[in-house]
């Protein structure tokens, strides 16, 4: 009869202490995340894995669990450092957090019954954050910066709101599915000559090792390359050129008026009533201390968004305002 998977994770826990080279362990990192996600798999087991912070794909599988619990899930916001954590810990509160109600047609002056801040601003987030960025863009009021990201999407966002490289900006810019921005890409010539002259002496030398050794088996004087030798190739010699077009293309962007105008007569915060837009404001102040939505700021940003905002209510500004060392923490 077959070990249930609490057993076995508390045996691949004894083989990791074990575990003498980085490949070994990364083998059983992978084995823990098949059984974490595992449905028979206990929410304390999780719980207690996730104590030990092991590993970003350990991290996930706990996160994209079923069972996965809300103190696990805020144990493990804790600790997310990288993108693929944040991505998973997004999907599991919107698993857990489900509304059951279409939230977001309170931007089209419809009323809405909200029973939970954070259920409401987890389904509002993504939708109010491209309102604001619209309406203060009309209103000249914040700039914009555009980052090509050829891995995970490029990256789309105000500048000064310390946003830049954020667990924010991973859940919540649009990125290149942004409609409501005019795109002007260029290659800075004077920054690709400084990386050439910094760089290309390495790149010559790799480029010359991969000529010598392909044309080494071209003509049957080696065996023909496997797969596994050219990653090691690749990752020692060439990774560095691999991201040469995103490192060198430059984008600025400028909003679209005439598709923002669009964009707003369909849902705006700026003609809600000011009852709803304090409404937002007191939920949104309400989820400053969750593991999520205050951990990874995404309350933050959207408060300092409603702070500068012309149409927020001069007793909202006052309420976000007493909370200002909070927000620039």
């Amino acid at each position: 009869m077959s070990k249930g998977p609490d057993k076995q994770i508390a045996a691949l826990l004894g083989e990791l202490k074990g575990a003498s080279s980085h490949s070994d362990q990364v083998s059983i990192f992978y084995k823990l995340s098949d059984l974490l996600k595992d449905p028979a798999t206990s929410p304390e087991t999780q719980h207690k894995v996730a104590q030990q912070n092991l590993d970003i794909r350990v991290n996930c599988a706990i996160a994209e669990s079923p069972q996965v619990t809300q103190e696990t899930l805020a144990l493990i916001c804790k600790n997310a450092q990288h993108r693929w954590e944040w991505r998973s810990l997004l999907h599991a509160y919107r698993a857990t957090l489900k509304p059951v109600t279409d939230y977001s047609v309170v931007f089209q002056k419809k009323q809405v019954e909200i029973s939970d801040s954070a259920t409401f601003i987890l389904s509002v987030a993504d939708k109010l954050t491209s309102i604001l960025w619209q309406e203060l863009a009309v209103h000249k009021l914040i700039t914009f910066y555009y980052q090509q990201d050829t891995d995970d999407g490029d990256h789309f966002g105000p500048d000064d709101f310390d946003f830049d490289h954020s667990p924010a900006e991973y859940l919540l810019s649009p990125g290149f599915e942004v409609d409501w921005v005019i795109r002007d890409e260029y290659i800075d010539s004077e920054y690709v000559s400084e990386r050439l002259e910094d760089e290309w002496g390495s790149w010559d030398s790799s480029i010359d090792k991969i000529g010598a050794l392909e044309y080494g088996a071209t003509m049957g004087h080696l065996e023909p390359l496997q797969k596994d030798v050219l990653k090691v190739i690749y990752e020692k010699e060439l990774q560095s050129v691999g991201g040469m077009e995103a490192q060198f293309i430059i984008t600025d962007v400028e909003p679209d008026l005439p598709k923002i105008k669009k964009n707003l007569k369909k849902s705006n915060y700026e003609g809600l009533p000011d009852s709803i837009k304090h409404e937002i404001i007191v939920r949104l102040i309400d989820t400053l201390e969750h593991p999520f939505l205050g951990g990874f700021k995404i309350s933050h940003h959207l408060l300092k968004l409603l702070l500068v905002h012309p149409a927020t209510p001069e007793e909202s500004k006052a309420l976000i305002s007493l909370l200002s060392t909070q927000l620039n923490e």
